[in-house]
């Protein structure tokens, strides 16, 4: 029997009928049989909807996770992450595959991750899982898998706290060491990581056409934050593209014998490190040597973050205990502008340094 527009009764119960978000009609019951109580419960529901909010009592689809991650997948396909997030899914999924969306708890995430921890796994590691299955279950609410009161409850599993990240660097002595033990075609490439920053798989993709000499610049169009970047070139860059024979059949800087991008310098790298008395040193500890010279030889921190291409600041900040003046040249400008008699924002100005990348590694690294 209707009673009004949204608001009908079926035995002793009124029920509400009314749109959400989505524009999907939701008819449920007020639970009670009080007519204004009933219409006191309709209103709320209406205002959430035009608050942006979804009922809580929406009906969502019975999904079980491995269904999840195959729609997940398709939508992760284009992303520079995805081949990551394809290993990573599979091991959800051999996990929690014919789970049900809906019998997701805490417990059973943070049992996981107990299992992960007893298993010897990094904080680091399942961080980067867990950051996925929080990803995953906000996808599954934008396409009505599961309610908001379950993403709510997943948002909930805490993160483990990660040790300090790694932070290894050479001596000049050891970058001009190690330089000397790589074989002629690894020499380049170590080189160019030292003097410039860039990972590895942005110096193995490197095409001519993102050199660019007359500007003194390397283009990195796909870095992996997704971002472009430009860096500058020094003398000793300078003379290792000039030394590489270039090749007409093929775009790439470091190319194999078919003219195909480089494949991967990791054996080779390790025996120059073996060489040269290297241990516990990786490809992506060049990188670190980079920015560790620049911060030593004074460079501003915001010069090596649009170097390094960092997202963040924070992500720089980790070298700021190297460079020598970083702090003491902010204490020292606050003193003379307090003791100026003139414009203390003048002063300031006047003692900001003017930062810019070596012109080469300090003494003794080159190529």
């Amino acid at each position: 029997m209707a009673q009004g527009k949204g608001i009908y009764k079926r035995g002793n119960i009124y029920w509400l009928r009314y749109a959400d978000v989505t524009g999907r009609v939701i008819r449920e019951s007020s639970g009670t049989g009080d007519y204004k109580a009933a219409l006191k419960v309709l209103a709320k529901h209406r205002k959430d909807v035009s608050d942006g909010k979804r009922a809580a009592t929406l009906k969502v689809r019975n999904v079980s996770f491995a269904e999840l991650a195959e729609e997940y997948l398709k939508w992760a396909k284009p992303q520079r992450a995805y081949t990551s997030k394809v290993y990573m899914s599979r091991q959800l999924v051999e996990r929690f595959g014919m789970i049900p969306l809906r019998r997701f708890s805490v417990h059973l995430l943070e049992g996981y991750q107990q299992e992960l921890l007893a298993a010897g796994k990094a904080a680091a590691t399942i961080n980067r899982k867990f950051a996925l299955i929080k990803h995953m279950f906000h996808k599954a609410s934008d396409w009505l898998m599961v309610d908001d009161e379950m993403l709510r409850m997943v948002r909930k599993v805490k993160m483990l706290k990660e040790p300090p990240g790694r932070l290894r660097y050479l001596t000049p002595e050891e970058a001009q060491r190690l330089i000397a033990e790589c074989s002629l075609r690894l020499q380049p490439i170590v080189t160019l990581a030292l003097n410039s920053g860039m990972r590895c798989g942005e110096i193995l993709g490197l095409t001519w056409g993102d050199v660019d000499l007359r500007n003194g610049l390397i283009r990195i169009g796909h870095s992996k934050n997704g971002e472009r970047r430009d860096i500058p070139i020094n003398e000793t860059v300078r003379s290792v593209f000039a030394g590489i024979l270039r090749r007409l059949d093929s775009e790439y800087v470091f190319c194999d014998e078919r003219g195909n991008r480089a494949r991967s310098v990791k054996n080779a790298f390790i025996k120059a490190c073996r060489k040269a008395g290297l241990h516990d040193f990786h490809f992506h500890d060049l990188r670190h040597s980079a920015a560790s010279f620049m911060a030593m030889a004074g460079v501003d921190l915001m010069a090596i973050k649009q170097v390094l291409g960092h997202k963040t600041i924070q992500m720089t900040l980790k070298y700021s205990h190297l460079s020598p003046n970083y702090l003491r040249t902010a204490v020292v400008a606050l003193g003379k502008a307090l003791t100026s008699q003139s414009d203390p924002t003048a002063q300031f100005a006047a003692q900001s340094i003017e930062s810019s990348i070596p012109a080469s590694l300090p003494a003794g690294v080159t190529a």
